[in-house]
């Protein structure tokens, strides 16, 4: 039986250590009340003692998944189905300033007497987040300037090749009209076998281009959906945050594997969320800041992976032009993006549509046909 000086100091060594842990360390009761903290607590999140303890954890949580906890609290000890209990994962806290900061959260479960209680390790990975960040704006710069200088070496090269047979009808055609005008019209026949061919040639530099811009068309894998869509809502954050925008992620719970092009469905995705992000600052977030990345199966089988904005959605005399290339609501844009989107969507066997909903903002939203028995839908 050990002696009580032994046990206090065993307690005082205890709490020694979680004061001195680099991570917050968290505990609280079965309905979200917190009931003690660790000395990092107070420095990650900025708040006096008296101020945290007794209060509810949703405190420390930013919108949406302030709201959306006592649910999850809830339904976990009704039905013991956890989403992050056991389990680490990535997510957003708030600090007593109200600046929203990305951390490393894991969540366990402590039975004591007949007592639920869980614990919450949190470590904050600000630091780490900027680097991931300023790394991939260093690959996004050298990957823009490669994207340049292929497309002007294309555009020299297509300019001088299509040059030569739009020059050879112009002449002909000026022919043409010298030989009308002559009363020669013994050559006109010839006049317009030059023309079909020079056109015809034109034509086949356009389809080198675009055999150019379909390579990669086969580098398609099969990937989980879960994977392929969190690493998008990664590469996201940074953005949303620099827009203080928030990104909602609402995925199906099932295990549902695509065969894709990762790298083109990522852009298309990203493509969506930058512009629904772009109509909710045009407005000045009138309808809030909030923009959804859902996915979720159709009663026909295939999968619907949805952007969902607050923004002032798409007027009549935008819908007639949405997905026609070179046509921008944009100031400075070349209107290309839902164009392609929607090529790339249809080339992989899916539908890219639109509507706008009555609360505000539009729903931008693609099909694809989902993997079974090794085989995809499509």
């Amino acid at each position: 039986r050990a002696c009580l000086p032994c046990l206090d100091k065993k307690i005082h060594l205890t709490r020694a250590s979680l004061d001195n842990a680099v991570e917050a360390i968290i505990t609280i009761d079965s309905i979200g009340t917190i009931e003690t903290v660790n000395h990092a607590t107070y420095k990650m999140f900025g708040y006096a003692t008296q101020e945290i303890i007794g209060q509810n954890v949703r405190m420390l949580m930013p919108e949406p998944f302030k709201s959306e906890h006592d649910h999850y609290l809830s339904r976990y000890l009704t039905t013991d189905s956890p989403k992050i209990i056991g389990t680490g994962r990535e997510a957003l806290a708030v600090r007593q300033t109200g600046e929203i900061f990305p951390i490393h959260l894991s969540v366990s479960e402590v039975h004591d007497q007949g007592k639920r209680s869980f614990v919450g390790l949190i470590r904050d990975i600000t630091t780490q987040r900027l680097a991931e960040q300023q790394s991939r704006e260093h690959r996004d710069e050298l990957a823009h300037a490669d994207r340049l200088n292929m497309l002007g070496e294309m555009a020299s090269g297509i300019a001088h090749e299509i040059n030569q047979p739009l020059t050879a009808i112009s002449l002909f055609a000026q022919a043409g009209k010298r030989f009308l005008e002559s009363g020669k019209h013994d050559r006109i026949p010839d006049i317009f076998d030059q023309l079909s061919q020079h056109a015809l040639r034109a034509g086949a530099v356009v389809e080198s281009m675009q055999n150019f811009a379909r390579r990669g068309e086969n580098q398609r894998e099969a990937t989980q959906c879960s994977r392929l869509i969190n690493k998008i809502v990664d590469f996201a954050e940074s953005e949303a945050r620099m827009r203080d925008v928030i990104v909602s992620l609402d995925e199906i719970e099932q295990s549902v594997t695509i065969v894709v092009d990762v790298v083109q469905i990522q852009q298309v995705v990203l493509n969506l969320l930058r512009n629904g992000m772009e109509a909710m600052q045009s407005v000045n977030f009138v309808n809030g800041n909030l923009i959804k990345l859902q996915t979720t199966l159709r009663e026909d089988g295939d999968l619907e992976v949805a952007v969902i904005d607050s923004g002032s959605g798409v007027s009549e005399d935008e819908k007639s032009t949405l997905f026609t290339p070179f046509s921008s609501t944009k100031e400075k844009g070349m209107g290309m993006g839902l164009s392609i989107c929607r090529e790339i969507i249809t080339a992989h066997g899916g539908h890219l549509m639109f509507k706008n909903l009555e609360s505000g903002g539009a729903k931008f939203y693609f099909t694809l046909p989902i993997e079974r028995n090794g085989a995809s839908n499509g």
